[in-house]
């Protein structure tokens, strides 16, 4: 009877299932809490890993990076090219991504005031050019009557009254009209009263010839000097007005008429 009973408990457990062993397909992983399948965080995954274990097998997409199981973007100025568990890569010096996210090299362009010199080596604008914004084209030509030094953002505008050639780079290239004097800011200033300049970009004025004057600034050519009066003379080239000649009376600059008789 006893051995009757033994076997029919042995048979009993016999006939209990077989456990059946399926491993967690891609993007799973066994949670060792709940001993069940998990899908990986958001934005990750196991790629074409199966029976994974943890959390750390889900690896963040490209454009991605991992934060303590969260995948998060690359930040603008980084990418990451692959669904794996590294940090996103920086730019190339000078240069930047325009979106968060990015996932290629390709989507780094250069800042602005920079241009491509090699595959992946980003200069600044050479003197007498510019680049006001991000992006792979190339930089412009500096405008006439305008400058840029290296790196340039804009053009800096010469004053009204100078000017200069396109691709000019300094603010020396700016040059001073007829009629002005250049001074060692590189300032244009009116030629004064009895003195002419008709050259640009000089840096003295030119006297009036002797007997002659020019009572206002800004002459640019030699015509602009007035003879003076026929009773009047300078003592100096340069003078702004013509002083009446012995026995003769009359304002600076104005005609000149004799002394009247018992008068000198």
């Amino acid at each position: 009877m006893r051995t009757l009973l033994a076997l029919m408990l042995v048979s009993a457990a016999c006939a209990q299932p077989r456990l059946s062993c399926v491993s967690c397909g891609q993007g799973r992983f066994l949670s060792q809490q709940t001993r069940a399948c998990t899908e990986c965080p958001m934005h990750s995954s196991t790629n074409e890993r199966v029976n994974a274990t943890h959390i750390s097998d889900c690896q963040c997409d490209r454009g991605r990076f991992n934060r303590l199981h969260s995948c998060h973007e690359c930040v603008r100025g980084e990418f990451k090219t692959h669904a794996c568990d590294v940090p996103c890569a920086p730019c190339h010096a000078h240069a930047s991504t325009q979106l968060q996210g990015s996932f290629a090299a390709a989507t780094c362009v250069w800042d602005a005031g920079h241009h491509a010199q090699a595959a992946l080596e980003c200069v600044a604008c050479a003197a007498g050019s510019w680049k006001n914004a991000s992006g792979n084209a190339a930089c412009a030509e500096c405008p006439a009557d305008s400058f840029c030094g290296p790196g340039a953002l804009q053009p800096t505008r010469c004053s009204a009254i100078a000017s200069s050639a396109a691709g000019s780079a300094r603010l020396g290239d700016c040059q001073c009209a007829p009629g002005f004097q250049r001074d060692a800011s590189h300032a244009c200033r009116l030629c004064a009263p009895g003195t002419f300049q008709p050259q640009r970009n000089q840096t003295a004025c030119r006297d009036c010839p002797l007997h002659t004057f020019r009572p206002a600034p800004g002459a640019s050519a030699a015509a602009q000097c007035l003879a003076c009066d026929a009773h009047a003379h300078s003592a100096r080239p340069g003078p702004a007005q013509c002083l009446c000649n012995a026995g003769f009376m009359g304002a600076p600059g104005a005609r000149c008429a004799a002394c009247e008789p018992s008068n000198f």
